[in-house]
């Protein structure tokens, strides 16, 4: 590249860079050092950090009045590298360009930096509330900060969709609408999984591991469908079964659509509904009993292109349907109270357990050192946001579902190679 450069100055007759090189230079050369090596340096920063906090949070070692500079250091900056060093992998991986990957790089420093401020304002404003004082300065910033951190968690999440949903094989106009529609919906859900360091812990773990995967082994190779099929490793599919997924995903949506309906505005049109607290509960529980064909539709979607077992991609859906069934039998014959009873933690327990199992299977690494992971990932859901978070994944079903009804012919025949895990996990 000097070479080129150094010959295109003598042909101008230059001694020094034009502005558009040096700007090129710079920014592509910034660009690049968001790779796998920093993805791991930030996300291993992160991690220590986050594990700090959440030591902090269980055994309270802020006391009362955590500084402004400590709060900032747990809850903003150590999210802040675990996000940079998402989109170092991402960009590591080619999925997202210098460009994109330069400035999701800013708005997720920006972002959780806000958050944490909006944090530390509203305890801050409480206190004051509760000693009967004036509500000023950064205690009563928290809405324009709050707002601002979320416009600025909508707009990177939907440029990460859009790069990721592109690689589909979407259209312009596909892939932008599902993006946009994705950010609005799962932001604010973002934002309240990671407000606790437990859940940050989780994904900078992810992002480690992600790197030191992707180092040791880098991309997989593709293999062709009949080789796949014949493998002992390669679940017995003839087909993609698009036409089932669409199906499957598609009654899923309508599922989901009158759960919606019901959950916010049934106690409004139905003389069957009861007041708005019933009809949340039983909007909750028809969402839940939607993703029984959502689920369905999705093994039968991965099970297609994995070399995996059977056992690892029906197993985990299984758990987690079983999970949110629970779940929907509990907002049907609970009480209400909100005291996480046996059901909810039930619940969260379930669905970590296959998401721990689901991501087990898939890792590059063997036996114990896959299962110990697996079990990092699905304790720590199921401890940290398990039964909270469950219900309020029961609301992404409809855009989940959609999702899937548009994806599901792209690339049918494409299968995904991957050693054979040992004998040991399964």
């Amino acid at each position: 590249m000097l070479s080129t450069l150094l010959d295109e100055a003598e042909r101008a007759g230059r001694s020094i860079p034009t502005p558009g090189e040096r700007r090129a230079a710079a920014f592509h050369g910034l660009a690049a050092r968001l790779d796998t090596r920093s993805a791991l340096t930030f996300g291993s920063i992160g991690l220590v950090g986050s594990l700090v906090s959440t030591a902090a949070s269980i055994w309270g070692s802020f006391g009362a009045d955590p500084s402004l500079l400590l709060h900032l250091l747990l809850n903003g900056i150590s999210p802040a590298l675990v996000f940079i060093a998402v989109v170092a992998l991402a960009r590591g991986r080619a999925v997202l360009s210098d460009g994109r990957a330069l400035v999701l790089a800013v708005i997720a420093g920006a972002a959780n930096i806000l958050g944490a401020l909006a944090s530390l304002s509203w305890g801050l404003a409480f206190r004051a509330a509760d000693d009967g004082v004036a509500v000023t300065g950064l205690a009563a910033a928290w809405t324009p900060l709050i707002l601002a951190g979320l416009i600025l968690t909508v707009i990177g999440v939907g440029l990460f969709a859009h790069a990721v949903l592109r690689r589909t094989g979407l259209g312009e106009a596909a892939s932008s609408g599902l993006a946009a529609l994705l950010a609005v919906v799962s932001a604010p859900l973002l934002g309240y999984a990671l407000v606790t360091p437990f859940s940050t812990t989780l994904l900078a773990a992810a992002v480690v591991i992600g790197s030191v995967l992707v180092s040791r082994g880098g991309a997989a190779p593709a293999v062709p469908a009949s080789t796949a099929v014949s493998s002992a490793w390669m679940p017995v599919l003839e087909r993609p079964m698009v036409a089932e997924v669409r199906l499957l995903a598609i009654v899923s949506t309508i599922g989901g659509v009158v759960g919606l309906a019901w959950a916010f505005t049934g106690s409004l049109w139905s003389p069957f509904g009861g007041d708005s607290t019933q009809t949340m509960r039983e909007g909750i529980a028809i969402l839940c009993a939607s993703t029984l064909p959502l689920l369905t539709a999705f093994a039968l979607r991965v099970g297609s292109r994995s070399l995996v077992r059977w056992a690892h991609t029906w197993g985990p859906a299984t758990l987690a349907a079983a999970g949110f069934g629970v779940l929907a039998l509990d907002y049907i014959v609970g009480d209400g109270a909100g005291d996480f009873p046996l059901g909810m933690t039930s619940a969260g327990a379930l669905v970590g357990i296959g998401i721990g199992w689901f991501a087990a299977a898939r890792t590059r690494l063997t036996g114990w050192l896959a299962v110990a992971i697996g079990a990092t990932i699905a304790a720590t859901y199921a401890v940290s946001f398990g039964p909270i978070m469950t219900a309020y994944l029961a609301f992404l079903v409809p855009l989940a579902a959609i999702t899937l009804a548009v994806v599901a012919g792209k690339n049918p025949d494409r299968v995904r190679s991957r050693p054979p895990l040992t004998p040991e996990l399964g």
